[in-house]
């Protein structure tokens, strides 16, 4: 399907990018938004463009990395040798003090969407008199022949409107049965009323134990773009182990019931990514914590995709705070995950 961003390994990432509509003054004119192709040198993930090659020519997924690997080499080896390169269909990009630019193509196809009307010429109309007599002849026999036609027509219409009330409401009444018996027989129907009527609550879904990080050393603006310290990563590594210890060894039953009250509160996690495959979530979070920022796969959410999560908080405050920071810096499209765990019957 269509997509918003595609990634290109070692060059950077080709996006349709939003461009506000304006109001010229002088001519009087609205231009509606519109859309634009945009180049960025980040690259968060591209295995995309390698799958869709490999569809498209029947290729290997290795196949068909090695020839965008050998496409990028070939552009930023023009462009060692000049200032510019046309990559056709797309448009032309530009080495301008060791930094990469991109100018579209006036042909490319995003930039005439929009919803705006285009100008119709105004035509003269010339209008032709008639004569009088004629003119009155014609309509005499007009209104002859609207009224011997207007009984048959108040007939024929009677039927269909009398015919159609009753067809409505049989209509009507049998939708509204089977909503009902879907509301009392099928279970998953019944969960989804339940859950558009009190939206507030929410499906306990059974998580690991969360050890949290200090809230101000994630909600802080240096905390993600800046290096980590020693004594930070020494406590992330005892953190792991103590979840992975949790896991390894069972939960007595009788230990699950002492659970502290406090430690079964929401919690909330700050997605900014999902992939379908695992081996795609694992060279994200590398690309993550090779900029220092420290990621994680949370294993336990509903779907069947793998999330990203960049940070884990008890409170919504300190969670809302990290996530407007986060949709600067890193991704705008990220948001809060509400996980409650299952509580001990």
């Amino acid at each position: 399907g269509e997509q918003d961003e595609v990634s290109v390994a070692g060059l950077g990432t080709f996006y349709k990018e939003r461009v506000a509509g304006t109001f010229d003054k002088h001519s009087n004119l609205f231009y509606p938004p519109s859309y634009r192709l945009s180049f960025k040198k980040d690259v968060f993930s591209f295995s995309g463009l390698s799958e869709y090659i490999s569809r498209k020519r029947n290729l290997s997924i290795s196949s068909s990395e090695e020839l965008i690997k050998k496409f990028t080499e070939t552009i930023l080896n023009v462009l060692n040798g000049s200032d510019a390169v046309e990559i056709n269909h797309l448009g032309s990009l530009y080495k301008i003090n060791d930094q990469l630019t991109f100018k579209a193509s006036d042909s490319f196809g995003i930039a005439d969407k929009f919803y705006g009307l285009k100008p119709i010429p105004e035509h003269n109309i010339t209008v032709v008199s008639l004569p009088e007599k004629d003119l009155k002849a014609e309509l005499t026999e007009s209104k002859l022949h609207a009224q011997s036609e207007e009984p048959e027509q108040e007939l024929f219409e009677e039927a269909p409107k009398a015919r159609l009330i009753p067809i409505l409401v049989i209509s009507i009444l049998a939708i509204i049965a089977s909503l009902l018996a879907l509301f009392y027989f099928d279970k998953n129907f019944h969960h989804f009323v339940k859950d558009i009527l009190s939206p507030k609550v929410k499906p306990a879904a059974v998580i690991e134990p969360i050890i949290d990080t200090t809230t101000a050393s994630i909600a802080s603006s240096d905390s993600i773009s800046g290096p980590l310290d020693s004594s930070r990563t020494k406590k992330n590594e005892i953190q792991e182990e103590t979840n992975a210890s949790l896991d390894s060894k069972p939960v007595d039953p009788s230990l699950e019931e002492k659970i502290p009250a406090a430690k079964q509160d929401i919690s909330y996690e700050i997605i900014v990514a999902a992939f379908s495959r695992k081996i795609d979530a694992e060279t994200y979070i590398k690309e993550m914590n090779s900029k220092g920022i420290k990621a994680k796969i949370v294993e336990n959410l509903p779907g069947k995709m793998h999330k990203i999560s960049l940070g884990t908080f008890n409170e919504e405050e300190a969670a809302t705070l990290e996530l407007n920071r986060i949709q600067k810096e890193i991704n705008k499209d990220a948001w809060i995950a509400r996980v409650k765990p299952l509580i001990n019957q």
